[in-house]
């Protein structure tokens, strides 16, 4: 296309960006180096007429470098600088000489301005960084992202923004107190950040969303592209997320949620919020990096103490313990450090981080340092596990009360094989984590995998996020 060609005229410069960030094997790190201070139109045209001076900026991010994403985790390439042996430097310049050839060919077999009308008709909008949409906070992020695609509203980040992140193998206590945090931090005016992924993430949104009193709008950092919706169980999240707030990524449209992606999104999440939560935790989950992150960019991290003997509370309690978070047991103590951090920059609040003659602490237990939830307990049929939901089951049983029921139960067994029946009783009547079954069965978890599907299949076992309940 010609530079006469009125399309290319019309077009801004950020379509030529996202252009250059849809290219295979382009990573947040190669574009951020390709352009560094430059129009993205000028060096599009010094791809396409195989400039030289773009393999010494590539040659700058280090090596030896994958020849694929999906195996850099962190993409954190580290350029070579003046200590660099020469056949090291050879070698990364010789590597960027075969990307380059390979994107100049690839520029050449495609047309920027159909790629950037996809977009508008897809509903995705896109922030270059410098731009005045830009979210500022994005500044202090490790690896500061050269592109943000957005689908909803970004304008949610003017105002108080709390992160909640936790794992994905979250318990019953953990998915409560997220979604109550993010409910009552929503409720008064804070926009919730996390990452639409399963557990905890999933949970603060969904309490977001359920705000009634005047709620702040949600904001989603995903690891894949913002139209690839993952999980796909939470697609009804998402759409709900899109249309009352935002989902956001560093990743082109398309963008599968590979493994890679994610450590670069937590340090998003992290930047973005003022404040960040942990809920739950183990010690080496993704919301520990989302912690590190938020170390680096000097946002304050508070976590949920949880059960000493609940491993998705190892991480929580540790960083607790070792004095890298503060302790939150209600709103009022996110509340407490946000109000601090938005008097510090700036950031216009509504609400009262001081508790009220109305609305005091509630006790708090001291139980849960033995392993018991802090909450008071839910209604006996929203605890399978609870003891007298238990001996209710076994005394109905005992006295005839459902016998189509069990003879059903005992039909459905009859036809498990002894692998099966080993992981059905390794199954309890509360949430028990697949790890757990593999621990008790000392099985692999492959074996335990296909033996659940067939549990569930014979309606034996019922999933509960991340967990298994027996019928």
């Amino acid at each position: 296309m010609s530079d006469a060609d009125p399309t290319r005229a019309e077009l801004p410069d950020v379509a030529y960006a996202v252009a250059l960030a849809a290219l295979r094997d382009m990573t947040p790190a190669r574009l951020r180096v390709l352009l560094d201070g430059c129009s993205a139109r000028e060096v599009h045209e010094q791809l396409v007429g195989g400039s030289a001076a773009l393999v010494e900026r590539l040659a700058r991010l280090g090596g030896p470098l994958p020849a694929a994403p999906s195996d850099e985790p962190l993409d954190m390439e580290v350029g070579w600088g003046v200590s660099g042996s020469l056949g090291a430097m050879e070698r990364a310049r010789a590597r960027a000489k075969e990307w380059l050839r390979a994107w100049r060919l690839e520029v050449s077999r495609s047309s920027v301005a159909p790629r950037w009308a996809a977009l508008s008709a897809g509903g995705i909008g896109v922030v270059r960084r410098g731009e005045a949409a830009y979210p500022c906070r994005l500044g202090r992020a490790q690896q500061t992202p050269e592109l943000l695609y957005v689908r909803g509203r970004l304008d949610q980040l003017a105002g108080p923004c709390v992160g909640i992140v936790g794992t994905r193998r979250a318990t019953h206590y953990g998915l409560e107190v997220a979604a109550e945090l993010g409910r009552e931090l929503s409720e008064r005016g804070v926009a919730v950040i996390s990452g639409l992924a399963r557990g905890i993430d999933a949970a603060a949104h969904r309490g977001a969303l359920a705000a009634t009193s005047r709620p702040s709008l949600p904001l989603a950092v995903v690891g894949g592209g913002v139209d690839v919706v993952y999980p796909r169980e939470n697609l009804r999240l998402w759409d709900e997320v899109v249309a009352r707030g935002g989902v956001v990524s560093e990743a082109p449209p398309g963008a599968p949620p590979e493994s890679w992606r994610f450590p670069l999104r937590n340090r998003i999440i992290a930047a973005l919020s003022q404040v960040l939560v942990v809920v739950e935790s183990s010690r080496q989950g993704g919301a520990i990096h989302t912690v590190l992150a938020a170390d680096t960019c000097g946002v304050p991290v508070l976590a949920v103490p949880g059960s000493v003997r609940s491993p998705q509370s190892e991480g929580t309690n540790a960083i607790i313990q070792e004095g890298g978070a503060g302790v939150v047991l209600d709103v009022y103590d996110v509340l407490a450090e946000l109000s601090m951090v938005c008097e510090h920059d700036g950031t216009l609040t509504s609400f009262s981080p001081a508790r009220t003659a109305t609305d005091p602490r509630r006790p708090v237990s001291r139980s849960w340092r033995h392993g018991r939830d802090r909450r008071p307990p839910p209604p006996p049929q929203a605890e399978l596990g609870a003891p007298g939901h238990r001996a209710a089951r076994l005394t109905a049983a005992a006295s005839g009360g459902a016998p189509e029921r069990s003879a059903v139960l005992d039909r459905s067994i009859a036809l498990c094989n002894p692998t099966e029946r080993a992981v059905l009783e390794a199954v309890d009547y509360t949430a028990t984590l697949v790890d757990l079954v593999c621990v008790r069965t000392k099985l692999d978890l492959g074996v335990v995998a296909l033996a659940i599907d067939r549990l569930e299949e014979l309606g034996l076992i019922r999933g509960d996020g991340a967990a298994w309940i027996r019928a």
